[in-house]
């Protein structure tokens, strides 16, 4: 009897354990298929559907490692107050270590929130909408520099894992923490293309009250989640935060230095340094129907990068070249209707090409080439702006140098050419007319 009870354990034991690794294997599959499948919306909700109904089971016998907090559920919303922030668009990360920005915005104000708009299956649709309004000292007319965008993404509710992501750039939702952290633990956070940094934190306690304007937390009651680079590789400012999370309810009520979201889906680099005027808190939060919006002037904006430009650096004058850019879509939704324009700053082109493109459709993740054919019309220095647009709001600008040159065989050297080739010609001919009044002699 005895030796019947042990074999049902171990039965009962081996069983658990396959189950565990079938749900293990579903999961991994069901993120695989979401990620080719992500470069179109609704088929990637599709697929997300079709592989977490096959968990529904499994789920009824493995408790997952993380569950999702109770609070979670469709029309729970969190509004944060971002306060002499910076920030920067981010126009290329060809290199990582020396990107290129559109512009510097500083003593930014605005307000960043995340809203779950659907749950299915352990997957929420969530929303974020972001508006910033800062300066850009660089510009002396006009130096006041506003942004304002939205997103969707979607979080695996009991991992915080953001399926849009992948293996290779893979990130975790920093906006809650599983109830019941305790300090010294550590998370694996994600991956940021800029300075290729490998996010990891670690857990401790706060010790410091923080007033969010609707409420002050106790020191005691806060966890500090301190976040660095695991590969230890510094070459310029890391895309590091501090995340201050309220103990009983995982909640971040406060954060501080970059904003992660923004930086991976937008291109946009925030930092906020949390202090006793500036950083990004917690305004508000609660749950509200999903078809009405807490700040409902936000219009869907795409996250566009230029991934490389092709271009000579000398070309000759008034001869013809052609200028190449790709577009990458570095968002979550399909972008249609994105205009390039190409202007002249110093110096005179002409194009044998339109000026003005239009690009119709770029899926999530995805790039479009853009060509132009030009000439130069005058010598020396000639500076283009390139300029790349959504409903007249300019989404990144930049600006390229071509320098114009005269052939080699230009100027003097032509005209010693050709009179080169009028002497032989006229040497010709009256060889040639010698030759003839010989012979008529």
């Amino acid at each position: 009897m005895r030796n019947m009870r042990r074999l049902n354990k171990t039965l009962s034991v081996m069983l658990m354990h396959l189950f565990a690794t079938i749900a293990g294997l579903s999961v991994y599959a069901a993120t695989n298929y979401i990620k080719v499948y992500a470069r179109d919306s609704a088929r990637a909700k599709k697929a997300s559907l079709t592989f977490f109904i096959f968990l529904i089971p499994l789920s009824l016998i493995i408790r997952p490692v993380y569950a999702s907090p109770p609070w979670l559920a469709v029309g729970f919303y969190a509004k944060y107050n971002v306060k002499l922030a910076n920030f920067q668009p981010i126009v290329s990360l060809e290199n990582p270590h020396a990107p290129e920005f559109s512009y510097y915005g500083r003593g930014g104000n605005g307000s960043f929130l995340w809203k779950v708009e659907k749950i299915e299956n352990n997957v929420a649709l969530i929303k974020v909408n972001f508006s910033i309004v800062g300066f850009d000292f660089s510009k002396i007319e006009t130096p006041r520099v506003e942004l304002s965008r939205s997103f969707h993404i979607l979080v695996d509710i009991n991992s915080r894992l953001v399926l849009n992501t992948t293996g290779a750039d893979s990130l975790y939702f920093p906006y809650w923490i599983p109830i019941g952290t305790k300090e010294g633990e550590e998370f694996f956070i994600g991956y940021q293309k800029l300075e290729n940094t490998w996010l990891i934190g670690k857990i401790y306690l706060c010790g410091m009250d923080i007033d969010t304007g609707f409420k002050n937390f106790h020191g005691n009651d806060i966890l500090v989640l301190m976040t660095y680079n695991m590969t230890k590789v510094f070459k310029g400012v890391l895309p590091i935060f501090d995340g201050f999370y309220d103990r009983e309810s995982g909640l971040l009520i406060a954060l501080s230095d970059t904003e992660q979201l923004s930086l991976k889906f937008l291109n946009i680099w925030i930092t906020a340094p949390l202090g006793p005027v500036g950083g990004m808190v917690l305004d508000r939060f609660g749950i509200e129907p999903v078809n009405n919006t807490v700040d409902n002037n936000l219009s869907i904006m795409p996250s566009i990068s230029i991934s490389s430009i092709v271009m000579p650096p000398e070309v000759e004058v008034e001869k013809e070249f052609e200028l190449d850019l790709t577009l990458f879509n570095n968002g979550t939704v399909n972008t249609g209707g994105i205009r390039v324009l190409l202007s002249s700053l110093s110096g005179k082109f002409i194009t044998l090409s339109n000026r003005e493109v239009l690009v119709e459709n770029i899926s999530p993740l995805e790039t479009r080439e853009v060509k132009w054919r030009l000439a130069l019309q005058s010598e020396g220095e000639c500076r283009l702006r390139l300029s790349i647009l959504k409903e007249n709001i300019t989404l990144l600008q930049k600006e390229l140098i071509i320098k114009g040159k005269y052939s080699k065989f230009g100027g003097v050297e032509l005209l010693m050419i050709i009179l080169t080739i009028l002497i032989l010609v006229l040497t010709s001919l009256i060889a040639l007319l010698k030759r003839r009044k010989k012979r008529d002699v």
